[in-house]
């Protein structure tokens, strides 16, 4: 799901995506927003096999409305134009579908089964049937040239549903789910994509001036309050942190500062994790490198 992006503006979205689905958790939600690195890590979990709704046929339409009310005094010399109210959609046709998939656009449908007939039932209305389910909702367009795109809803299927059987054309589910909040601030979308990887530093590692030590090298510069810091682990055992991560100074996980040029003592083969944190202690870059040191 990670590609490598080389460019960011003019670039041309061509093709439709995939369509993904599970109930709702709040809390799972509230992590997830924190950051973009904490989203993706949250429709990682979506994207997976047995969350897809259906293949989509028609493409697929994020809409965001509004309406607006202005306020003027009497002689319209002072004027003001607020939101009075916002809604959010996502509209797809659905083409691969079963039974199961009308249970999640329709909340009053209920399934049974009987697996000795092979036979699959749906009941359909029915207000006092209604399941009152909200459903979290993943609309992932993947690129391997210009990036992913990832959009995120929360809501329930707000147009019915019409199936028809034609001669000559697959049976499509229509489906447009209206957007809930995602959050207490009243967030309605969620939408992602990828950008050029500019935070990533390029590390080089050569053989330092003593047994058991290395030498880095980077084209990066530091801005003013920017400093290096770095800690050292066996391979793979260690990951890119998040943008404006706090750094660790104190306990296990704590990074040791470097200034840039000194050699580092580390084992051979081991990685080397290299943050730059800015005047808070915030990470603003960070890269990878495998140690290689004098014999």
């Amino acid at each position: 799901m990670k590609v490598s992006v080389k460019k960011d503006k003019e670039r041309i979205r061509l093709g439709s995506g995939k369509l993904y689905i599970a109930e709702r958790d709040d809390a799972a939600l509230e992590a997830a927003l924190v950051s973009p690195a904490a989203m993706l890590a949250y429709c990682e979990t979506l994207a997976v096999k047995e969350n897809i709704l259906g293949l989509i046929s028609g493409g697929a339409a994020v809409n965001y409305t509004k309406s607006v009310q202005t306020i003027a005094d009497d002689l319209e010399k002072v004027s003001k134009t607020i939101i009075t109210t916002e809604s959010a959609t996502l509209q797809s046709g659905i083409m691969t579908w079963n039974l199961d998939t009308l249970q999640k656009v329709c909340e009053t449908a209920r399934i049974d089964e009987d697996p000795i007939l092979g036979l699959r039932r749906a009941l359909i209305g029915g207000l006092d049937n209604a399941d009152g389910k909200t459903y979290v909702l993943l609309f992932l367009h993947e690129d391997p040239a210009d990036g992913n795109i990832w959009v995120l809803i929360t809501g329930k299927n707000t147009s019915g549903f019409k199936l028809e059987f034609k001669k000559d054309a697959a049976t499509v589910v229509d489906a447009t789910f209206t957007a809930e909040a995602l959050d207490d601030t009243g967030t309605k979308l969620a939408v992602m994509e990828q950008i050029p990887a500019s935070g990533v530093l390029t590390i080089t590692s050569a053989e330092g001036s003593q047994s058991g030590r290395t030498k880095l090298t980077l084209t990066n510069t530091l801005s003013a309050g920017e400093s290096y810091v770095y800690k050292a682990a066996a391979a793979g055992s260690l990951s890119l942190p998040g943008y404006l991560d706090a750094v660790s100074t104190t306990g296990q996980s704590a990074y040791t500062a470097w200034d840039g040029t000194a050699d580092i003592s580390t084992t051979n083969g081991y990685d080397i994790l290299l943050v730059v944190k800015n005047a808070d202690g915030k990470v603003v870059k960070a890269g990878i490198v495998t140690a290689v040191c004098k014999a």
